[in-house]
């Protein structure tokens, strides 16, 4: 977890209050929800601390989303799109480190994520290439 200073504060005050105490993607209000400031551009993915790339979140918006943003740009290429979930890139990167492949079980311990999370990217994208491995396991390389 990383450090919060006085900064942070502050700029998370300015966020919530810009955002009227609301959560920008349910449309719910404090005191009623634990509020979040949530990034749009996830800071593991080159986003920012800048006030354009911060939101207000409700913390089961902002839990729920799984890192997969709910209508928020994520970066492709330096480029801003809407389709692309931050969650495809992490495994990607996993994948291009190992040069042995993984299993989706691998994946899934090694990203902290539930396997049934990373089993529906890892089907419904065309980026990994699926191989027989070792007895009845399926290893994943990225394409």
């Amino acid at each position: 977890m990383r450090k919060m200073n006085s900064n942070w504060y502050a700029l998370r005050w300015t966020i919530l209050n810009r955002d009227k105490f609301t959560c920008q993607y349910c449309g719910r209000q404090a005191p009623d929800v634990i509020l979040h400031v949530d990034h749009k551009i996830a800071k593991i993915v080159g986003g920012s601390d800048d006030e354009s790339n911060l939101i207000t979140a409700c913390a089961a918006c902002n839990i729920g989303k799984n890192l997969e943003p709910l209508g928020i740009p994520s970066i492709d290429r330096g480029i801003i799109t809407k389709k692309k979930p931050i969650l495809r890139e992490l495994i990607l990167n996993y994948l291009r480190s190992s040069a042995e492949g993984a299993t989706g079980t691998e994946i899934a311990t090694a990203l902290g994520y539930q396997r049934s999370t990373v089993a529906r990217i890892l089907s419904k994208e065309p980026s990994f290439r699926k191989t027989k491995g070792h007895g009845r396991s399926v290893l994943y390389f990225p394409l």
